[in-house]
């Protein structure tokens, strides 16, 4: 199971600060598909890289399976990466040698 508890990401620059994402909370249980829509800038990248632990909430949590992601160390972040979550970005590189099947399940042939 996936959690999200009150999380908030900013971003500062010079100028301004951006609450990219400001108190979102959820629960994502297996087999579930959640869909994020929205404009660009509106804080969608920000919450799967969130999700991903490749980014660290400056408010509340994130949780997958009961751990808070900001506690795994580098090794259970990247074996979190590697065993529970997958992206498909905007600007995908497929290997063109093979099937798409076989792209997709190259994840796993790795695991």
């Amino acid at each position: 199971m996936l959690e999200l508890a009150g999380v908030v990401k900013q971003y500062r620059s010079a100028e301004e600060q951006v609450r990219a994402i400001d108190d979102v909370s959820l629960v994502a249980v297996a087999g579930e598909m959640i869909a994020v829509h929205g404009p660009s800038g509106s804080g969608k990248t920000t919450l799967l890289l969130l999700i991903a632990a490749l980014l660290a909430p400056d408010e509340g949590s994130v949780r997958y399976g009961g751990r808070d992601l900001a506690s795994f160390s580098e090794d259970e972040a990247s074996d979190y990466l590697l065993r529970d979550v997958g992206f498909v970005y905007q600007s995908f590189r497929l290997m063109p040698q093979v099937s798409m099947l076989e792209n997709a399940a190259i994840k796993r042939l790795l695991g």
